[in-house]
């Protein structure tokens, strides 16, 4: 197989499977403990869900973060790093994520 070939298999395999590769315009902060913030900029957007991963801790939710732009979760007896994910919806088409870990502990 020719090198234009090989390269052009593999860009189509990086496309097919982006990983990491969070979207421009959607920054996540979870700096802080206990709840994470984001930003949207430069996209046109009607809503917004998040998806928190509790892994091992014992994370729980107050509240329902469904549209606001913050989640806020503590961890009772099982403290420990959590995976947030958001999603900022156009209608019913992702147009955005980003996804970071945040330190979930006692309030």
């Amino acid at each position: 197989m020719k090198l234009p070939a090989v390269a052009a298999l593999l860009l189509a395999g990086l496309a097919a499977f982006p990983g990491q590769a969070y979207t421009p315009g959607v920054s996540l902060d979870c700096s802080g403990q206990n709840y994470c913030m984001v930003s949207i900029s430069g996209l046109s957007y009607t809503g917004i869900s998040w998806s928190i991963d509790s892994g091992y801790t014992d994370a729980i939710y107050p509240i329902n973060c469904t549209n606001l732009d913050y989640c806020i979760f503590r961890c009772q007896n099982q403290p420990g790093y959590v995976q947030a994910t958001v999603y900022v919806w156009n209608g019913q088409t992702l147009v955005g994520y980003d996804s970071k870990p945040a330190l979930c502990s006692e309030m």
